[in-house]
Protein backbone atom coordinates (compact mmCIF):
# COMPACT_ATOMS: atom_id res chain seq x y z
CA UNK A 1 0.00 0.00 0.00
CA UNK A 2 1.36 3.62 -1.00
CA UNK A 3 0.04 7.19 0.57
CA UNK A 4 1.29 10.27 0.20
CA UNK A 5 0.23 12.27 3.02
CA UNK A 6 -0.63 15.86 3.03
CA UNK A 7 0.72 18.09 6.28
CA UNK A 8 -0.48 21.22 7.40
CA UNK A 9 2.44 22.76 8.50
CA UNK A 10 3.67 25.76 11.47
CA UNK A 11 6.94 26.18 11.15
CA UNK A 12 7.76 29.10 13.50
CA UNK A 13 10.45 31.37 12.18
CA UNK A 14 12.68 30.45 15.60
CA UNK A 15 12.90 26.79 15.30
CA UNK A 16 11.34 25.37 18.06
CA UNK A 17 12.46 21.79 20.07
CA UNK A 18 8.69 20.83 20.56
CA UNK A 19 6.51 19.63 17.85
CA UNK A 20 3.16 19.26 18.33
CA UNK A 21 1.22 16.74 15.98
CA UNK A 22 -2.24 17.28 15.96
CA UNK A 23 -4.67 14.29 14.56
CA UNK A 24 -8.31 14.86 13.45
CA UNK A 25 -10.91 12.66 13.83
CA UNK A 26 -13.22 10.64 11.28
CA UNK A 27 -14.51 13.68 8.94
CA UNK A 28 -11.77 15.60 9.43
CA UNK A 29 -8.41 17.29 7.55
CA UNK A 30 -5.91 19.36 9.25
CA UNK A 31 -7.11 22.82 8.09
CA UNK A 32 -9.83 22.10 10.62
CA UNK A 33 -7.47 22.15 12.87
CA UNK A 34 -6.53 25.46 12.66
CA UNK A 35 -8.13 26.77 15.56
CA UNK A 36 -5.85 24.79 17.59
CA UNK A 37 -2.53 24.50 15.98
CA UNK A 38 -2.38 28.79 15.13
CA UNK A 39 -2.66 29.33 19.26
CA UNK A 40 -0.06 27.41 19.62
CA UNK A 41 2.40 28.22 16.50
CA UNK A 42 1.94 31.94 18.52
CA UNK A 43 3.05 30.45 21.06
CA UNK A 44 6.57 29.15 19.36
CA UNK A 45 5.89 25.66 18.90
CA UNK A 46 6.36 23.54 15.87
CA UNK A 47 3.10 22.08 14.22
CA UNK A 48 1.73 19.50 11.94
CA UNK A 49 -1.88 18.74 11.07
CA UNK A 50 -1.36 15.55 8.84
CA UNK A 51 -4.14 14.79 6.51
CA UNK A 52 -5.32 10.65 7.16
CA UNK A 53 -5.95 8.49 4.55
CA UNK A 54 -9.14 8.88 3.73
CA UNK A 55 -9.74 12.63 4.36
CA UNK A 56 -8.09 16.19 3.12
CA UNK A 57 -5.85 15.99 -0.02
CA UNK A 58 -3.85 12.76 0.92
CA UNK A 59 -3.74 10.26 -1.47
CA UNK A 60 -4.06 6.27 -1.05
CA UNK A 61 -4.14 3.64 -3.72
CA UNK A 62 -6.63 1.56 -1.58
CA UNK A 63 -8.97 2.76 1.13
CA UNK A 64 -6.75 2.54 4.35
CA UNK A 65 -7.33 0.89 7.70
CA UNK A 66 -7.07 2.02 11.16
CA UNK A 67 -4.09 0.14 11.66
CA UNK A 68 -3.04 2.36 8.36
CA UNK A 69 -3.87 5.50 10.64
CA UNK A 70 -1.47 4.25 13.50
CA UNK A 71 1.69 3.20 10.95
CA UNK A 72 1.21 6.39 9.21
CA UNK A 73 1.31 8.15 13.14
CA UNK A 74 3.90 5.95 13.78
CA UNK A 75 5.90 7.01 11.17
CA UNK A 76 5.59 11.14 11.43
CA UNK A 77 6.73 10.48 14.97
CA UNK A 78 9.64 8.71 14.13
CA UNK A 79 10.59 11.45 11.56
CA UNK A 80 10.35 14.36 13.92
CA UNK A 81 12.11 12.05 16.61
CA UNK A 82 14.79 11.91 14.56
CA UNK A 83 15.03 15.15 13.72
CA UNK A 84 15.95 15.47 18.28
CA UNK A 85 12.06 16.81 18.56
CA UNK A 86 10.37 16.17 21.60
CA UNK A 87 6.74 15.73 20.29
CA UNK A 88 4.10 16.22 22.07
CA UNK A 89 0.61 14.37 20.47
CA UNK A 90 -2.75 15.98 20.28
CA UNK A 91 -5.75 14.23 18.90
CA UNK A 92 -9.60 14.61 18.33
CA UNK A 93 -12.35 12.38 18.57
CA UNK A 94 -10.88 9.48 16.95
CA UNK A 95 -7.74 10.94 16.78
CA UNK A 96 -7.61 11.11 20.02
CA UNK A 97 -7.81 6.99 20.44
CA UNK A 98 -4.77 7.22 17.39
CA UNK A 99 -3.18 9.78 19.37
CA UNK A 100 -3.02 7.35 22.58
CA UNK A 101 -2.43 3.83 20.32
CA UNK A 102 0.66 5.77 18.67
CA UNK A 103 2.46 7.03 21.56
CA UNK A 104 2.25 3.54 23.09
CA UNK A 105 4.71 2.79 20.84
CA UNK A 106 7.10 5.25 21.59
CA UNK A 107 8.87 6.05 25.25
CA UNK A 108 9.75 9.41 23.78
CA UNK A 109 6.73 10.79 23.51
CA UNK A 110 6.57 14.01 25.78
CA UNK A 111 2.99 14.90 26.25
CA UNK A 112 -0.56 13.39 25.04
CA UNK A 113 -3.30 15.41 24.73
CA UNK A 114 -6.43 13.53 23.74
CA UNK A 115 -10.56 13.48 23.70
CA UNK A 116 -13.01 10.73 22.87
CA UNK A 117 -10.54 7.87 24.18
CA UNK A 118 -12.97 4.52 24.14
CA UNK A 119 -13.29 2.21 27.24
CA UNK A 120 -12.84 -1.13 25.64
CA UNK A 121 -13.42 -2.57 29.45
CA UNK A 122 -17.33 -1.90 28.71
CA UNK A 123 -18.96 -4.67 26.97
CA UNK A 124 -21.08 -2.21 24.87
CA UNK A 125 -18.63 -0.08 23.98
CA UNK A 126 -16.02 -2.83 23.18
CA UNK A 127 -19.12 -4.33 21.01
CA UNK A 128 -19.59 -1.36 19.08
CA UNK A 129 -16.11 -0.69 18.44
CA UNK A 130 -14.30 -4.67 17.45
CA UNK A 131 -13.83 -5.39 14.34
CA UNK A 132 -17.11 -8.18 14.65
CA UNK A 133 -19.16 -9.35 17.63
CA UNK A 134 -16.86 -12.45 18.01
CA UNK A 135 -13.92 -9.99 18.91
CA UNK A 136 -15.83 -8.21 20.98
CA UNK A 137 -17.31 -11.49 23.10
CA UNK A 138 -14.51 -13.43 23.16
CA UNK A 139 -11.19 -11.09 21.65
CA UNK A 140 -9.43 -10.28 24.97
CA UNK A 141 -9.85 -13.59 26.66
CA UNK A 142 -8.52 -15.53 24.22
CA UNK A 143 -5.58 -12.69 23.83
CA UNK A 144 -4.19 -14.10 27.86
CA UNK A 145 -3.78 -18.00 26.25
CA UNK A 146 -1.58 -16.64 23.23
CA UNK A 147 2.57 -16.20 23.42
CA UNK A 148 3.81 -13.00 23.67
CA UNK A 149 5.22 -13.15 20.39
CA UNK A 150 1.92 -13.74 18.98
CA UNK A 151 0.31 -10.44 20.49
CA UNK A 152 3.11 -7.86 19.23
Amino acid sequence: MSYKIYVDEYLPIKESEICVIVFHGVGGNGRLLSFMAAPLFRAGYEVICPDLPGYGFSEYDRYPSYNDWIRIGCEIVRSKINDNKKVVLLGLSAGGMLAYNVACHFKEIKGLIVTNILDNRIDIIREYSARNKFQAKYGLNILKFMPSIIKK
